[in-house]
């Protein structure tokens, strides 16, 4: 068993967004690595994740556009397709990717109405799999920028609907999501790191976003920021960062993956009693693996995890219990 818990890490507390932070943001770097993932769990078994990424050095590089579907965290269906930069716009003040004249991705704000969730609309086929899905948040989006990477996330959590067609037939879905943007990567990247584990817990009413960022043998960073929704008590949404050393990442019950050694299960402890004006926040979380889809971005192993979610998540005196949820979590390892 392995467990992380480093009071000497950086405190890394997330800050609000605009539309501007899910733009494309361009070259930090000579070879830029930018990317747009997104992922729902269907209340029908089926599941997907849609991800857009850019490679690209300056105005010169190639969009790889990726739809993954499963079925009870087993890979089922799976479509790669790569664009020139060329035939591409990408909005660089709000989140909008068109691809030779078709808008795929895009932000939906009312604008007489700022405080309105965000909706986002995916419309995007690759050969014989469609994909028309609405994503609509349900909490407040945040970001976490440093001075090496960028992490922006606009849905903590969502209400997905639409349809999803393959091998002929449609289907109506429904269920949860979410959706994040990073920027700022590069071949230094993997130089400078080990890699990393990340996930998203979606209950009810609060919702959970963790990662542990591996630089080092002796350096992480522990994230976890907690969600809570719209109009819940007639309070605004917020979200609130727990600090590096209120948080407890266990990752056990290793097995060789790709004759790699990778952990199967992961609890997720935390508790920060925040101040007098903010109610204390806890979470007691363990997640068991149901299946993994392995692969492999040029030298970097990936390994995406659906995993049954069981315990707890406590907001002052509100608390939500999991049992045995579907959520869907990664690890990366350079």
């Amino acid at each position: 068993m392995n467990e992380q818990k480093l009071p000497s890490v950086r405190y890394l507390p997330a800050q609000k967004i605009l539309p501007k932070d899910d733009a494309f943001h361009g070259s930090k770097y000579i070879l830029d690595i930018e990317w747009w993932y997104f992922d729902a769990v269907f209340e029908n078994g089926l599941s997907a994740h849609i991800g857009f990424r850019l490679y690209h050095i300056r105005e010169i590089g190639v969009l790889q556009v990726r739809i993954n579907l499963y079925k009870h965290g087993t890979l089922i269906k799976e479509k790669i397709h790569r664009f020139f930069l060329s035939n591409i716009i990408i909005d660089k003040e709000k989140p909008i990717i068109i691809i030779n004249g078709k808008k795929v991705v895009s932000l939906n704000i009312d604008k007489k109405n700022q405080n309105k969730p965000w909706m986002y609309t995916i419309n995007l086929s690759i050969e014989d799999v469609f994909i028309n899905l609405i994503f609509t948040s349900l909490s407040d989006g945040w970001k976490i920028e440093t001075d090496s990477t960028c992490w922006t996330v606009p849905l903590p959590a969502a209400n997905v609907t639409g349809t999803i067609s393959f091998e002929g037939k449609t289907e109506k879905v429904k269920g949860s999501g979410y959706h994040d943007h990073n920027w700022g990567y590069s071949p230094t990247t993997v130089i400078q790191n080990f890699g990393w584990y990340w996930g998203r817990i979606t209950a009810e009413k609060l919702h959970v976003t963790w990662a542990n960022t591996i630089i080092s043998k002796t350096k992480q960073d522990l994230i976890t920021v907690v969600n809570k929704p719209y109009l819940e008590n007639n309070e605004p949404p917020f979200f609130t960062s727990i600090h590096p050393n209120e948080i407890k990442l266990k990752t056990k019950n290793y097995k060789k993956y790709n004759n790699l050694l990778i952990p199967q299960s992961f609890k997720l402890i935390f508790n920060q009693q925040n101040t007098s004006s903010k109610p204390p926040v806890s979470g007691k979380l363990t997640m068991n693996t149901i299946d993994i889809h392995y692969d492999k971005i040029f030298i970097i192993n990936y390994w995406r995890y659906h995993v049954n979610v069981s315990g707890t998540i406590t907001y002052g005196s509100f608390k939500e219990t999991l049992k045995n949820k579907s959520q869907i979590i990664e690890y990366l390892r350079f």
